[in-house]
């Protein structure tokens, strides 16, 4: 296979399904997203009308957004608290990384909060399923001679990017990971500002070694434009072309030389693998769930604007009208004034359809619309079978969740594995082996800080043998009571470095009291 095939070379499920998660995204954003095309790819045509009749039909849909309300607000709710992350000393990740180290397409600064990063992600997922999270770093010059030259000159200093499902066009993966992964972006650039612009592919390709390594490429593809032809700019489709039709370019490094096949993120023989994905299961991915309830919402809302659009323009009609030369409207145009001057025996009336299937759609899309959130409920209430779903504080409190809720701790914890996982990387891309936790993403009962003090000291009245768990449980405590009362992250890090360095006497559990002798 050469270049030109590898490259373009999509996985079957990209294949099968990148049409399916463009509309998913489409009817999500709504609005403008909502074109005629995406509208014709909803909008049914049972009686085969010709597609002139279709396209004035689908001038006259409106598309009302059912999805969108509800993925906002579950993801409002779930980022309705802040989260804290905990790991690495350095200084880099609270100056630098927290606040501004991600980047997000659409946005013209792209710059963003990790905890933005975090919530535009889950926001994606919700949607199509699946959100990429690539992390890289500034291309090493070659120049420096230690970490310490690297690191002031920014060569590690990661920093995390955000793709859509769509962009992940090739991967495979193992019970260790991913094999390799290729990410593929449209970009269009100038050399400078006064060049015309040039758009191309651009083909990121991750692969593992055999040895653990992971080495890097990178990869443009410029159409070759024909004579008098300027640059293109819109996308064009590679499995058209041919290699003559083509310049493929490799990335070029400080040094001159391609970027290809080189090794990345390696800290003391520890690899990471930069790509890391944010699933959730079918029957949690809300977005797909709601797509038939959504089309058939708008198909109901497309045929009664129809309807109500052509029967409230009704046709006036003349009966008793033997022949043509007694059509007292055949030189009249609908709109102008004029009189009608009728002979005996005719009369005026008005054509218009039978509202009965007015009456239908409308009571057929009142069920579509509660159908929505019972479906919703159904979702929620499935995972709380799931072995993700804890106890709390004890059976009643668990009785009294709300599917919402339920659905909520799901969500929660997948973002916080998510997170974890991310921060690793980073870590190992900036030199360092830390393990990351995150506080946060949990907190969707209500419950008041009260109640999580009356639940820990009846827990200290229980023996347990364990120092650890003590001082876990204490932890926990403590970033609960800070979340509640807004505290500082810093101090809240502080707080919990005091709890780690603390005497493990200061846990252990307390001793039973001395049995006394009978007398």
């Amino acid at each position: 296979m050469n270049l030109l095939e590898s490259l373009r070379h999509r996985h079957p499920e990209h294949r099968a399904q990148c049409d399916r998660w463009a509309l998913l995204e489409a009817m999500v954003a709504g609005g403008a997203a909502m074109t005629d095309a995406m509208k014709r790819k909803i909008l049914p045509n049972p009686d085969g009308r010709p597609d002139a009749v279709v396209q004035e039909r689908i001038k006259l849909a409106t598309y009302t957004n059912k999805i969108s309300p509800i993925l906002t607000r579950f993801n409002s709710q779930l980022f309705s608290e802040p989260a804290s992350f905990s790991g690495s000393k350095a200084p880099f990740w609270d100056d630098r990384f927290l606040p501004y180290g991600a980047l997000l397409d659409g946005d013209d600064d792209a710059r963003a909060s990790f905890s933005t990063f975090l919530r535009e992600s889950m926001f994606k997922c919700l949607v199509t399923g699946k959100a990429i999270a690539q992390i890289d770093t500034r291309i090493a010059s070659g120049e420096a001679l230690s970490l310490v030259d690297q690191d002031s000159t920014g060569e590690l200093q990661p920093y995390v990017l955000l793709h859509p499902r769509s962009s992940l066009w090739d991967w495979e993966s193992d019970a260790k990971g991913f094999c390799f992964a290729k990410l593929h972006r449209w970009v269009v650039k100038r050399d400078r500002w006064d060049m015309p612009p040039v758009g191309e592919h651009d083909f990121t390709i991750y692969q593992r070694t055999e040895e653990g390594a992971i080495v890097a490429s990178r990869y443009s593809i410029r159409r070759r434009p024909k004579e008098n032809e300027k640059p293109p700019v819109e996308p064009f489709d590679l499995d058209q072309l041919q290699e003559k039709d083509v310049d493929i370019i490799p990335m070029q490094m400080p040094n001159g030389q391609p970027l290809e096949n080189v090794p990345i993120f390696n800290y003391r023989g520890v690899f990471e693998f930069p790509i890391v994905t944010l699933t959730v299961s079918p029957g949690l991915h809300i977005a797909d769930q709601l797509f038939e309830p959504q089309k058939s919402f708008f198909a109901q809302t497309a045929a009664l604007e129809y309807a109500l659009y052509t029967n409230n323009f009704s046709i006036p009609v003349v009966s008793g009208v033997e022949d043509a030369d007694d059509d007292p409207l055949k030189t009249q145009k609908i709109g102008e004034g004029y009189y009608l001057t009728l002979k005996p025996g005719q009369t005026i009336s008005a054509f218009e359809r039978p509202g009965r299937t007015i009456t239908t759609a409308i009571t057929y899309r009142g069920e579509i619309k509660r159908d929505i959130y019972d479906q919703l409920q159904q979702i929620a209430l499935s995972a709380a079978d799931g072995t993700a779903i804890m106890a709390r504080s004890g059976a009643s409190k668990r009785e009294d969740r709300r599917p919402e809720q339920i659905l909520l701790e799901t969500y929660g914890q997948l973002i916080r594995e998510y997170a974890v996982q991310i921060l690793r990387v980073a870590s190992i891309a900036h030199a360092e082996d830390v393990r990351w936790t995150v506080d946060g993403f949990d907190d969707f009962l209500g419950e008041g800080v009260l109640e999580e003090v009356t639940d820990m000291q009846q827990l200290q009245t229980v023996t347990i043998p364990s120092p650890t768990f003590k001082r876990e449980t204490t932890k926990f405590l403590v970033r609960r009571v800070g979340k509640s009362y807004g505290l500082d992250a810093k101090a809240m890090t502080k707080a919990i470095e005091e709890i780690d360095q603390a005497d493990a006497a200061a846990f252990e559990p307390p001793q039973p009291e001395p049995r006394q002798p009978p007398e």
